[in-house]
């Protein structure tokens, strides 16, 4: 409140209120982000304090640069108005990272952050068949296709447990010049399968996972982190 008097009296609109505003968002501090290098589904947590900001609107923004889609992120309080930015990009890449205080960039912002492309077991991948499907019925056998094209050098192993215990033999096939393995296994009875893909002695993501063989016509696919899918099947 602002009391202005002339000759003991008030001119016209006073007394009046006015807003005092703090620094905003050149008061804002945070560690340097720009330029970080991170990992394949790796976390970070960023605290920014924004004790010397005074009152406003903090907004965080992550944009995946390649994609041009905007990634989840987490703001979280702290004590002493400090907030806490979880950030987990799910593209590899550059990622741009926007964090306003009232509209204006914090100090050095936006950022950029590079998230590193997967290699080795991370990098491989299930390709589905032509009709969208990931298995296919070939013969009394079932087949699939796993992308190696991006994991650089090294082998693929698989094994697959039947619901009695026995172990089943899994026929690899790579194309050098595609890197596509196709990976080929014969059903011999009802039940729960568990198949096993490692690259380089590291299980594949999604790997293991389940197979519920139900009969001459199909069988329920239980991938880690994914949806069954009902594909069909024969079996000896």
């Amino acid at each position: 409140m602002v009391d202005l008097k002339f000759c003991g009296k008030n001119p016209q609109d006073f007394p009046r209120g006015i807003n005092v505003k703090g620094p905003g968002a050149q008061g804002a501090r945070l560690p340097n982000i720009n330029g970080l290098e991170i990992e394949p589904e790796q976390e970070i947590n960023i605290p920014v304090d924004l004790s010397g900001s005074g009152p406003g609107n903090f907004v965080v923004i992550m944009r995946n640069d390649t994609t041009g889609e905007e990634e989840p992120v987490r703001v979280t309080d702290g004590p002493n108005l400090i907030k806490n930015v979880t950030l987990k990009p799910t593209g590899s890449g550059p990622h741009t990272i926007t964090m306003t205080f009232d509209d204006e960039d914090l100090p050095g912002g936006p950022y950029t952050i590079t998230v590193k492309k997967p290699v080795g077991a991370d990098a491989c991948s299930m390709k589905p068949n032509k009709d969208g499907n990931l298995f296919t019925l070939d013969g009394d056998f079932l087949s699939f296709v796993i992308n190696l094209s991006q994991a650089g050098p090294g082998s693929l192993t698989g094994i697959v447990k039947t619901p009695s215990g026995k172990t089943l033999p899994i026929d690899i096939e790579v194309d050098k010049d595609t890197g596509l393995a196709q990976i080929r296994f014969q059903p011999t009875e009802k039940g729960i399968h568990i198949i096993n893909l490692l690259f380089n002695g590291h299980p594949i993501p999604g790997c293991p996972f389940e197979m519920d063989i139900k009969g001459v016509t199909e069988a329920e696919v239980t991938m880690t982190g994914g949806k069954p899918k009902m594909i069909p099947v024969q079996y000896v």
